[in-house]
């Protein structure tokens, strides 16, 4: 009997290891361009898309907002209405003393309407937010074009409900901070999106999206401005045209967690091991007494 309890402490051990790692886990990309098909990256620890932390939404001083996109494919989010400009917070108010830009809830957003420049196709989108207190009872897009193709959204209107198909019919599956991709049908709440608090979703649309335009902030133009606007911060929006292998998710989301100081959701295989361990040690200390 002894042997066998030897063996199940050696089979959950090793459990153990794959699912922990011996060391922790550190990311393998330096930064998303390192990965084939990028059509969109917005960063806010580099909003004027210099290689240089910091700077402005407004590197040109022309008094239009602009987060530039840094995938090279010149689909920056822009705002030339000042009154609807997010803002760049920076300093304690970021996320992990990152900076972050900040919508306010009311008629804040960015977009990119310029067909011939912005037209590009999304498969895996990554999203590092945080919902505010700002967020009232409406959909609150992350990023996406909501009239007729999909998007990212927290929909304010059930408290951690995830919106992907816009009023189109667009599927996804998806996780959040880094946790096992589920099926997320036009909206789930599985794995919720928590106000106040900083996380990243993972989503890899069921189909391949063509987008004509984006938004961030606003389902702009289905809805006014002042309908369903997004209230919170957003760090980085990055979007591959492609779907990655389970290992380039793991590494984007390595990335990001790394960077913006966001620990990843436990595994399935993780929590097992650690319920098998207990379970073990339970049986052996019941086998001595």
């Amino acid at each position: 009997m002894k042997t066998v309890y030897y063996w199940l402490f050696a089979v959950c051990c090793c459990a153990f290891v794959l699912a922990t790692g011996s060391t922790p886990a550190m990311a393998t990309i330096v930064d998303p361009t390192d990965l084939d098909n990028l059509q969109l990256w917005l960063d806010a620890s580099d909003p004027d898309g210099d290689d240089t932390v910091g700077g402005s939404l407004d590197p040109g001083a022309t008094g239009t907002a602009t987060w530039v996109d840094k995938s090279g494919g010149g689909r920056d989010a822009l705002q030339a209405t000042v009154a609807s400009q997010p803002t760049l917070t920076t300093g304690a108010g970021g996320i992990n003393n990152i900076p972050v830009v900040h919508f306010d809830g009311v008629d804040d957003y960015l977009a990119n309407t310029i067909d011939s420049l912005n037209s590009y196709q999304a498969k895996t989108v990554f999203v590092v937010y945080r919902v505010t207190n700002a967020q009232t009872s409406e959909l609150g897009q992350l990023w996406g074009q909501y009239n007729g193709v999909g998007h990212v959204a927290a929909d304010g209107r059930n408290t951690g409900l995830w919106s992907f198909d816009g009023n189109a019919s667009a599927t996804a599956h998806y996780s959040v901070n880094g946790d096992t991709l589920i099926a997320g049908g036009g909206g789930d709440s599985t794995q919720p999106w928590v106000r106040d608090e900083a996380q990243f979703v993972t989503t890899v649309f069921d189909s391949t999206l063509s987008l004509t335009e984006h938004y961030l902030g606003s389902l702009l133009p289905t809805f006014s401005i002042t309908s369903h606007a997004y209230g919170g911060d957003i760090a980085e929006i990055i979007v591959y045209s492609d779907s990655l292998s389970a290992t380039e998710i793991a590494d984007v989301q390595t990335y990001l967690g790394d960077k913006w100081g966001i620990v990843p959701e436990p595994s399935t295989l993780l929590l097992a091991a650690i319920g098998l361990l207990g379970l073990v040690g339970f049986a052996w200390r019941r086998r001595r007494d």
